[in-house]
């Protein structure tokens, strides 16, 4: 094994001699989504999500935040409801 990627069949058939260059700027576009998307995380975890749902964790963050909230409240007769997460 080389180690050397090179493009299939399929993208020489379909971008002709630019096969190599498109497979590399959709390696490289993969790689910075999925290094922004880890920044995000990051982000939401500092801001106190708990859990890595794709593009959902704010809102159960959000949610979480206002349980909390509502438990330091100590209000008499108060219980959590508790969502269907998808």
């Amino acid at each position: 094994m080389t180690g050397q990627v090179t493009p299939s069949r399929w993208a020489v058939e379909q971008f002709g001699e630019h096969a190599a260059e498109v497979m590399r700027h959709v390696v490289t576009g993969l790689a910075r989504g999925q290094k922004a998307a880890r920044l995000v995380q990051v982000a939401a975890e500092g801001a106190g999500a708990e859990d890595k749902r794709a593009y959902g964790s704010m809102w159960a963050t959000r949610y979480h935040h206002v349980v909390s909230q509502f438990d330091l409240a100590s209000l008499p007769g108060y219980e959590p409801h508790k969502p269907n997460w998808p």
